[in-house]
């Protein structure tokens, strides 16, 4: 079992990146577990549930997937939580100059950073 009472200086996700299921696609190696994320399932319940596992200095190194979710996709995902866009990289996709991968790196919203050290 996992220890829940660690914090983390760094948690890093590259969580499957695609919503539903890719139409003829085989499952080939795992190639569906790895690549789909049904309804954002794990994406909702790791937003959810990091915070626990996370102080005022943590920061999460989260890789995303433009054409799995967009960015505004992903801003919605974390609007309920105690996470904040901390900053944004885009990663070149490669011949056709399109940004295809971007990571963000989040942290405990500031506000809540204040109310903790009052708790």
């Amino acid at each position: 079992s996992f220890n829940e009472n660690i914090v983390f200086d760094t948690i890093v996700s590259n969580p499957p990146h695609f919503n539903l299921p890719i139409e003829n696609l085989t499952d080939v190696d795992n190639w569906i577990r790895l690549t789909v994320d049904e309804d954002w399932k794990f994406h909702k319940k790791f937003f959810n549930d990091v915070e626990k596992f996370m102080d005022n200095n943590t920061k999460i190194i989260f890789i995303e997937n433009y054409y799995g979710m967009s960015l505004n996709e992903l801003q919605n995902l974390i609007k309920d939580t105690n996470l904040q866009t901390e900053q944004i990289i885009s990663t070149n996709g490669g011949p056709t100059n399109i940004h295809s991968f971007y990571t963000v790196i989040l942290k405990l919203k500031t506000d809540n950073k204040q109310l903790q050290k009052l708790i």
